[in-house]
């Protein structure tokens, strides 16, 4: 394992953030993520080499999530959030309304509140990280996980996002901050909806 991806699981102790919510905050993301999870499950096969971040569908999802984007933000804007699930909530419940229920289907509104999940807001202090998942060899100009793939440095080789409890523990793990406080991708990204995830 690069020493980047078994560094921030080591940085990042499973209950950092959950206890800034209450039991039942984290309850309620967990039963989101579960959500998402057997969504993202439907017509998987397509999806990337190794189970990556991008299941079938996604850059239909990612387009809707982009067109409903201004009218989350309006709705649930991040900087004035209490909680972190109260913003999440916040975004769940704006897909109800007509904005983000018109522009977003059905099967994609599971990665949208994700990509709520995946956000610094109402987080104070934290910052989306990115770690690589694998070394360059300098030597060779190829990734350590893949042979076949030329890198100039470890970020070529891929990077895995991940929401640190501060800039200080993601540079622990030998992450990078990213300039946004989420692990998706920005509208009009070609990458698709998330930033590789820490399984």
């Amino acid at each position: 394992m690069h020493a980047g991806v078994a560094g921030m699981r080591a940085a990042f102790a499973p209950g950092d953030l959950c206890r800034e919510d209450s039991v039942r905050t984290c309850l309620a993301l967990l039963a989101t993520a579960w959500l998402t999870a057997s969504t993202h499950s439907v017509g998987a096969a397509g999806g990337p080499p190794g189970g990556g971040s991008q299941p079938q569908g996604s850059a239909a999802c990612e387009a809707a999530r982009c067109a409903a984007q201004a009218a989350i933000d309006t709705t649930c804007p991040c900087d004035p959030a209490t909680s972190h699930g109260a913003y999440v909530r916040c975004v769940a419940h704006a897909l109800k309304r007509a904005g983000g229920g018109k522009l977003v289907p059905a099967r994609c509104k599971g990665s949208v509140v994700r990509c709520a999940a995946r956000s610094t807001c109402g987080r104070p202090d934290t910052v989306a990280c990115s770690v690589p998942v694998s070394g360059c060899n300098a030597t060779s100009g190829t990734c350590a996980n893949d042979a076949t793939a030329a890198c100039a440095d470890d970020g070529d080789c891929g990077v895995r996002c991940r929401i640190a409890p501060s800039a200080a523990r993601c540079q622990a793990a030998d992450g990078a901050v990213r300039a946004s406080g989420t692990c998706c991708a920005g509208c009009g990204s070609p990458s698709g909806a998330f930033v590789g995830e820490m399984g």
